[in-house]
């Protein structure tokens, strides 16, 4: 994280989606970007999507307007896509298909975004 964001595309992008992005991203994260995570084996990276692709990426799912609360913020590269469940404080990070179509199938990965960054290179993703 180099420190650096762009305020307001991180306020347009909180009042668009109706969330509250992780600290991570206003500290910089994916700032300009894609930040490639690497998992416990080789080919499990997962890439968090930078700033300027959140909206576009989000718009084009059409998850978040289906399932208020939902921002999607990364992709493991296949049809699952790394999210934060913006219903709570501090967002929990999840795990979607590009189908899904409740919050029931949502793959909970960890309580917040730090937390999953410093797990995922241990662990990789949960499936259940």
């Amino acid at each position: 994280m180099d420190g650096t964001c762009d305020a307001s595309a991180l306020t347009g992008i909180e009042r668009e989606l109706g969330i509250r992005l992780p600290t991570e991203y206003w500290n910089g994260l994916a700032a300009d970007d894609r930040l490639v995570v690497a998992g416990p084996r080789p080919g499990e990276e997962i890439w968090l999507y930078p700033v300027p692709e959140l909206s576009g990426i989000n718009a084009a799912a059409e998850l978040p307007s289906r399932l208020p609360g939902l921002g999607i913020i990364g992709t493991d590269g296949s049809r699952e896509m790394l999210a934060i469940d913006g219903r709570s404080e501090p967002s929990p990070v999840v795990l979607v298909d590009v189908a899904f179509s409740r919050w029931d199938d949502a793959i909970w990965q960890a309580p917040d975004l730090a937390t999953f960054l410093q797990e995922y290179p241990k662990r990789g993703l949960r499936w259940s």
